[in-house]
């Protein structure tokens, strides 16, 4: 079920995306992000010789902040 977050974090990633600018998508573990980005990258995916997804999981113990730093 879409919330108000994950429908304006899709928002923003899909207009940082069409602008050629790169996206890191981070947050608190359930917060949705990997099925808004799965969606975007379908989405998206008509687009294939400009895009390339690059998925990395994490564990719910991973730390973000380390992952950005």
């Amino acid at each position: 079920v879409p919330t108000k977050d994950t429908v304006n974090f899709s928002q923003l990633m899909e207009w940082n995306i069409k602008q050629m600018h790169p996206v890191f998508f981070t947050g608190v573990t359930g917060a949705g992000k990997t099925i808004a980005c799965q969606k975007l990258m379908e989405k998206v995916s008509t687009s294939a010789d400009k895009f390339q997804a690059v998925s990395i999981y994490f564990s719910a113990q991973t730390n973000s902040y380390i992952t950005q730093k």
